[in-house]
């Protein structure tokens, strides 16, 4: 008898391989449709194989990075039975377009299984990130308050005695009353 930590841990390693699978054909569908549809047996539809080949890479990226990646693997299962009927009534070649059937049969059998063990409550990806959200509404950015921060940075300044230059140009300085006048050097 599996334990829920068990079955938790290979639904995770299906989940992965079936994104890394969709995302291998969508690669392979987008750049070779020619060759993917003489396989198959529905040639001259590289167009649509090449469209199928971005839902593929689009549902293997989404079930890599998603959270919670059911819907994805859903988007997967109906693009399976949209190839499978493409298969069914494009058949140009009965053998291949049979084999090219079986396989994605196989396929959605296994994406049917991903999508209804992702489907139950509380699964989620053991290595996704956590989206906490902070509050940083009531932050200055200022350790203390606009008023006590004012002038803070001229109480204690000392021009340096190496600075030359026009009087004009020397900083502010604050005497024992406060008040800032220019630094004499």
């Amino acid at each position: 008898m599996k334990t829920q930590s068990q079955e938790s841990s290979q639904v995770q390693n299906l989940v992965s391989a079936i994104g890394w699978f969709s995302i291998a054909l969508g690669v392979v569908e987008v750049l070779a449709p020619r060759a993917t549809a003489r396989t198959t047996g529905i040639e001259q539809r590289a167009v649509l194989l090449r469209s199928y080949g971005a839902c593929e890479l689009a549902c293997g990226v989404g079930v890599l990075c998603a959270r919670k990646p059911g819907k994805f693997l859903l988007a997967r299962l109906c693009g399976d039975l949209l190839d499978l009927a493409t298969v069914t009534v494009a058949r140009r070649r009965a053998g291949r377009a049979m084999g090219a059937a079986l396989g994605i049969a196989a396929i959605t059998a296994v994406d049917a299984y991903a999508a209804r063990a992702c489907s139950r409550a509380g699964f989620q990806r053991r290595d996704a990130v956590s989206a906490a959200t902070h509050d940083y509404s009531t932050r200055t950015g200022f350790p203390g308050t606009p008023s006590a921060m004012r002038g803070a940075a001229l109480s204690d300044f000392e021009t340096p005695r190496d600075i030359k230059g026009p009087r004009e140009l020397l900083p502010f300085t604050r005497q024992n009353d406060g008040a800032p006048t220019r630094s004499s050097v």
